[in-house]
């Protein structure tokens, strides 16, 4: 992932926040105010994350990876496990 966002002119910023809900916010509010142009994120609970309306509403672009929700958000791009 490094490599292509380098070739693309973009640089990574990598945070984790464990799986807590609130470490979430906190990173995401500080990528915002970094004004980045998109993010890959993985939340806790993607069913009852506030953050993905947030997002989605604010019109950032981002992907789910790993816990993606079941009923709140209708992926654009989805892989489903083999």
């Amino acid at each position: 992932m490094e490599q292509q966002a380098r070739q693309a002119g973009y640089a990574l910023l990598v945070a984790t926040s464990d799986y807590q809900a609130e470490r979430e916010a906190a990173i995401v509010e500080h990528m915002l105010h970094q004004r980045v142009a998109g993010l890959v994120l993985t939340v806790a609970d993607a069913d009852r994350s506030a953050l993905l309306p947030t997002l989605a509403a604010a019109k950032m672009p981002f992907v789910l990876t790993h816990n993606v929700p079941l009923s709140r958000i209708t992926p654009i791009c989805r892989r489903d496990p083999p």
